[in-house]
């Protein structure tokens, strides 16, 4: 409702100009039957070349009127580094629930699975090879657990530092 009133109002907007300068254009001609004959010749070049720049205005306020569009909003954002600028944007993006945000959200909530999901299998075969040793190895369980415990610290802030998590 209010894009179609905005729309409206411009094309009113563009039809009274044209239609102002139509009418500054005929009182000038009306006017100028008054005037001696030098002057009419000086208000009748002004008149040509009024006429002459009233089409070239025309054609401007046509194609104004075509490109306009109403059905799409668009907003330029600047500022200084670290002035905030991507965070209102993304703000924005979580607010009008934008949908190539969500397809991303997506697609990195699939990448964070299949890492994760690596992460569990590696996790897996450590233990496996780890059980496999101390079986072998009769290694007390308190530094093998030391060990992986530390391991496992380190893949995990390994995932959190690279993003994945």
């Amino acid at each position: 409702m209010q894009k179609a009133n905005t729309q409206e109002e411009m094309q009113q907007y563009y039809q009274n100009t044209i239609a102002s300068v139509e009418k500054i254009l005929a009182d000038l001609k009306e006017r100028n039957e008054e005037n001696d004959e030098e002057l009419q010749k000086k208000v009748s070049s002004l008149i040509s070349k009024v006429e002459s720049n009233n089409e070239k205005f025309k054609k401007l306020v046509d194609d104004l009127e075509k490109d306009s569009e109403f059905e799409k909003f668009t907003v330029a954002f600047l500022g200084a580094t670290n002035a905030g600028k991507s965070t209102v944007i993304e703000a924005l993006r979580i607010l009008f629930d934008e949908e190539s945000r969500r397809k991303q959200m997506s697609e990195n909530q699939q990448d964070d699975i299949a890492a994760l999901t690596d992460y569990n299998k590696q996790y897996s075969e450590l233990i496996h090879q780890l059980e496999s040793l101390k079986s072998r190895y009769k290694i007390p369980i308190s530094s093998i657990i030391t060990r992986v415990v530390t391991l496992l610290i380190g893949i995990l802030i390994g995932l959190v530092v690279g993003g994945l998590i």
